[in-house]
This record gives C-alpha cells, structure tokens and sequence, in this order.
C-alpha cells in the first residue's frame, strides 16, 4: 500500500502517532491509526472502484485527498469521496506527508498540504 499520513507527531520516537490512508494496486484502500507500536484499523481493506487498478507491469495514475474542517474529515479517491469521519474520531493535526510500504516503486507527481 502507499497513501498519506497525517496528523504525525512523535515520529522519531517509539511513541510516534499519525493516522494514514493507503491504497493498493488490487483497487483496495484503508484508514488506520498508529499509537507508538499498536495500529487499529478505522476502516480495514475496502474495494473502491474509485481506484484506478494496476494491471501487470502497466502504470496507474491515483490522486488521494484528505479535507478536514471544523467537524468532519473526509476522504477522496480521485475526486470521489470513499469516507468521512467526525473530527473527533480522527487525529488530523500534526505533520503530514506520504507513507510507502517496502517495495513499491512510485513516482509522486504532487504532494500539498493547505491549510484552511
């Protein structure tokens, strides 16, 4: 899987927190939240045909987005949401960035984080 990772804080530290949304080439994606050495899934591997699947060896162009605002954080796959959660539910403040599982060869055309 690869995808963002936000609300990051203590990241250098066994007590690193974030919250991530990943995809797969499969056409799967999930939202999981790490506190130090544990994880717990918000939302396990989910098939989305927003997805755009990988095929063999061929590219797959996907653009994930996360908007969070007073009360709700959402969750887009190539411009459809696929979740929401309340604000409460979900630890969006802190660092953000991307989060690549071992193996993947990727090119990231874009990476933006705007503050509301």
């Amino acid at each position: 899987g690869y995808g963002l990772f936000l609300g990051g804080g203590d990241l250098d530290s066994a007590n690193q927190n974030y919250l991530y949304f990943l995809i797969r080439k499969d056409g799967q994606f999930l939202i999981k939240h790490r506190a130090g050495a544990e994880t717990h899934n918000i939302l396990a591997w989910t098939s989305s045909p927003a997805i755009i699947k990988q095929e063999g060896s061929a590219s797959a162009d996907n653009t994930l987005a996360v908007e969070a605002s007073a009360d709700s954080v959402r969750f887009f796959l190539n411009g459809r949401r696929v979740h929401a959660l309340a604000r409460s539910a979900a630890p969006v403040d802190g660092i953000a960035g991307l989060r690549v599982n071992h193996g993947l060869s990727l090119h990231v055309a874009r990476l933006t984080v705007t503050p509301r």
